[in-house]
């Protein structure tokens, strides 16, 4: 809980803290709970690295890849019924490997259950457009509205942005994109994305 807490913090001395006192207190826990932590750990360090003006160099770079890719393998092989490391180690797969690797791990790895949970659809939509498949995005897209229940679910505003930018239409993809960020101002990927179309 406070790793999340510390990824999500804004404020530098307040993360720098949390790393701090995680890392005094990584011996005291089990070899499973480690594997997590030791990611967590590497992706708190990048952000203050950033917020201080350190360029990640590629030493860290690749020391953070490889623990990503190793620590959440061992993790979900052991643990297959876990949907949110699985869905994190998916996403390093498309961030060291790319979308068709990423893809064809998350097919290869999800079970029957998570494939009809939100992002493991909206994720696999999103990796086909990575890829200029569209019109399997949009198909993607039909089987993840119906499970947007609740008002406050941005999966399926966020990824029909993301296939309006792959059709050119800015002006509708600039609507979406700023309705999820006032949904979820946190949405750290919509705020970027926000920029990004602003831009355009």
């Amino acid at each position: 809980a406070k790793s999340v807490a510390g990824r999500l913090e804004k404020n530098l001395e307040q993360r720098q803290g949390i790393l701090e006192e995680l890392i005094n207190q990584k011996d005291k826990i089990d070899n499973d709970t480690r594997l997590l932590l030791d990611v967590y750990l590497l992706s708190m360090e990048s952000l203050n690295n950033m917020d201080k003006g350190i360029k990640g160099n590629p030493e860290f770079i690749s020391k953070r890849k490889q623990t990503a890719e190793t620590n959440f393998r061992t993790f979900i092989h052991k643990y297959p019924e876990d949907d949110y490391v699985k869905a994190e180690y998916i996403e390093w797969l498309n961030h060291i490997h790319g979308p068709q690797v990423a893809l064809d791990s998350l097919h290869s790895l999800a079970t029957e259950r998570q494939k009809k949970l939100g992002f493991y659809i909206s994720y696999a939509a999103s990796l086909e457009l990575e890829m200029d498949n569209i019109d399997a995005a949009i198909a993607l897209s039909h089987k993840l509205k119906p499970l947007m229940l609740d008002s406050s679910y941005t999966s399926y505003l966020k990824l029909k942005t993301e296939i309006y930018l792959a059709q050119d239409s800015i002006s509708q993809a600039k609507k979406l994109i700023d309705e999820v960020v006032q949904i979820d101002p946190n949405h750290i990927l919509a705020v970027r994305m926000q920029s990004e179309i602003n831009q355009k």
